[in-house]
């Protein structure tokens, strides 16, 4: 690679940074991608939809992450989802932007270099993994990461949500695999309160227990011809699998892996654009009062006997008004 240094070689000042991100997007990602496409030993990279890159690079369960991890076509997708995460990054406003300013911001320098940085490093350390796992021939790049999330970072990440980045109760290094367990908490409210149902109060027990995700989706998945989902069951359900993964064991994933579910799930989170009916943050969901009755009472009837049914309002839309 022609000049292969020079990206390290610029400083992060405001004005360098321009220079620094003008040069990843103009030369760099493109001998990414050659060297990607040697190693994978293709001639082009496929075309893959969004929803299709996360079925290759996310894992329901960790055997399943395991066995993905040990196909060829798990890291083409993931150097697919790359250079689209970077690519939707550096557009030519985001870019210009760092002109614009009169003066440097240490803390926005600081937060964009290092994720344009975190993400570069992981780019090499899945090409080293695919060499090890699949290729079996010798990592050609010197970088490797932590693969688990120490508690030392998660308390300091837990000090700087409460005082923020910028402040003396804390440090100003994120840890962005921290945004998988919001991803799950997400996914998890979001479909709770869709139907309204967020557990129940056992009172012998003198417990709160949440509604198991996992009998949302056995019901769901028998109402599933009949609901509007902004993105389908089984995305759902994957994303759900794979959050847990982080949440239970504190394995760590490729950086971009983030980015791409958190764009995914935008219409899920929000609502869909508007429409004739103007927007709705609950539209995410949509189904008949009939229909929606029907899963809730399939999921009340699996609660403990005495135990208090803990409802909220169904954050969903009826359809037709019936």
């Amino acid at each position: 690679m022609t000049g292969k240094t020079e990206y390290l070689e610029i400083g992060t000042k405001r004005k360098e940074l321009k220079k620094k991100f003008r040069l990843l997007k103009n030369s760099q990602l493109s001998w990414f991608e050659a060297e990607a496409k040697e190693l994978f030993e293709l001639k082009r990279l496929p075309t893959r939809t969004p929803e299709s890159i996360l079925q290759q690079i996310l894992g329901k369960s960790p055997n399943d992450a395991d066995k993905k991890a040990r196909t060829k076509d798990y890291y083409i997708s993931n150097t697919i989802g790359f250079l689209s995460a970077l690519n939707s990054l550096l557009t030519e406003d985001f870019i210009e932007a760092f002109g614009f300013c009169k003066k440097d911001n240490e803390l926005l320098n600081y937060n964009y270099h290092r994720l344009v940085q975190h993400l570069l490093l992981d780019s090499l350390v899945m090409l080293n993994e695919y060499s090890v796992y699949v290729a079996n021939i010798e990592p050609k790049y010197g970088v490797g990461k932590s693969n688990g999330q120490h508690t030392l970072t998660l308390y300091q990440s837990l000090r700087q949500s409460i005082y923020g980045q910028s402040s003396f109760h804390s440090f100003r290094e994120v840890e962005p695999d921290l945004s998988i367990t919001i991803i799950r908490q997400l996914v998890e409210l979001r479909v709770r309160r869709a139907f309204g149902i967020l557990g129940w109060y056992d009172s012998s027990k003198k417990s709160l227990e949440p509604l198991a995700m996992s009998k949302i989706f056995e019901v769901l998945k028998n109402h599933e011809s009949d609901i509007e989902m902004a993105i389908p069951l089984s995305m759902i359900v994957r994303i759900n699998g794979w959050s847990n993964i982080f949440l239970h064991s504190g394995f760590k994933e490729y950086g971009w892996k983030h980015i791409l579910v958190t764009e995914y799930l935008k219409q899920f989170s929000l609502g869909k654009s508007p429409g004739e009916n103007g927007f709705n943050v609950n539209s995410g969901f949509s189904t008949t009062q009939a229909t929606l009755d029907s899963i809730v009472n399939k999921l009340e009837s699996g609660h403990p006997s005495g135990a208090e049914v803990i409802r909220c309002t169904s954050e969903l839309v009826i359809k037709n008004g019936v």
